[in-house]
């Protein structure tokens, strides 16, 4: 409840409803404080938000406006859920609308301390259901490894559980489902693939060899900002994959 909202959101948000009948959400990038302090530059488009959303935070929730006709129609929020309610909101909201962030901080959220062990369980299982409905969408019935190795994914947290070639190989099934289905708009999807492919490879606990970690964390390096959210696309007229891909052909 103390999260502060700038004098202009409403304005703003308002605004931009107004001028796109055709969005049923706004949200904006938020600046956190207190036990951490970071700006969550959250991705902007429609294409990019959904695409984000398929691995998980892509809009933060005291940041948003719906509109009341597009609630109704789905129903609001899942009152049987206690943790993760905004996430499977925005999990059904997506195939009835167009949601927006806006490019600038409007509110300002404290960070408190830290979930118990409970809680944390309880929300990534919430998340890891929503996750799963996402991949059937695409025809993917994931394996007991693919589904830990999706998990993993989504939380940037491979262990040596799992090789880099289960990484390499997982991202291009879903890339390949997305092609065969049609779900999620491109360029993004394939895009935000690249992105997590190799924030996910920057915090593995895999085996690289040395030289190659050299060339991937180079890549990295430029692919990837500060904050895990907030991404660049390109590296120069070449994507990082696409870097690592020519990389590895030569060698």
């Amino acid at each position: 409840a103390d999260d502060i909202s700038l004098p202009v959101r409403l304005e703003k948000q308002i605004s931009f409803l107004e001028r796109n009948t055709d969005f049923g959400l706004c949200g904006s990038w938020i600046r956190n404080f207190g036990d951490k302090a970071y700006v969550d530059k959250l991705p902007v488009s429609h294409e990019e938000i959904i695409s984000q959303l398929f691995f998980g935070y892509a809009i933060a929730h005291p940041s948003v406006i719906i509109r009341t006709d597009i609630l109704r129609e789905i129903n609001g929020y899942d009152e049987d859920l206690r943790y993760a309610q905004d996430y499977e909101l925005w999990s059904r909201m997506i195939k009835i609308t167009k949601l927006k962030n806006l490019p600038a901080v409007l509110v300002k959220r404290r960070i408190h301390g830290g979930n118990s062990d409970s809680q944390i369980v309880a929300k990534e299982a919430v998340r890891r259901n929503i996750r799963q409905r996402f991949l059937q969408d695409l025809g993917i019935h994931p394996t007991v490894h693919e589904e830990k190795l999706h998990t993993a994914v989504c939380d940037c947290k491979l262990d040596f559980s799992f090789s880099f070639n289960d990484a390499e190989t997982w991202f291009q099934k879903l890339i390949l489902a997305n092609r065969r289905k049609q779900i999620y708009p491109e360029p993004q999807f394939t895009r935000t693939m690249e992105k997590y492919f190799f924030y996910v490879i920057k915090r593995a606990e895999i085996p690289i060899s040395h030289k190659y970690y050299k060339v991937l964390n180079s890549a990295i390096r430029m692919a990837i900002g500060p904050n895990p959210i907030h991404l660049i696309n390109r590296i120069g007229h070449l994507t990082a994959y696409e870097t690592l891909m020519l990389y590895r052909k030569k060698k």
